[in-house]
């Protein structure tokens, strides 16, 4: 087993998630924690707040690699 992996660790993915109706089946999917079987790479859930400057900080400053959204309005609201 310590051959197979050659003691190189696994890339990490943190997604960010943000509160409300609308990305509930999202943060449903993820409190589930179904991800920490993954081989590939190490999930890491990040509850981000509501505030979407808040968000496009954290996007920005590398806090989160994957922001998951279901929203129309946010992808240019985080652009601006």
């Amino acid at each position: 087993e310590e051959d197979k992996d050659f003691g190189i660790s696994k890339p990490r993915l943190r997604v960010g998630t943000v509160p409300g109706l609308a990305t509930e089946p999202f943060n449903y999917v993820l409190s589930r924690e179904l991800y920490t079987a993954m081989t590939r790479c190490t999930l890491e859930w990040v509850k981000c707040p509501s505030d979407l400057d808040a968000v496009g900080a954290m996007l920005q400053a590398g806090l989160i690699d994957l922001l998951l959204l279901s929203s129309g309005e946010a992808p240019m609201q985080l652009a601006a």
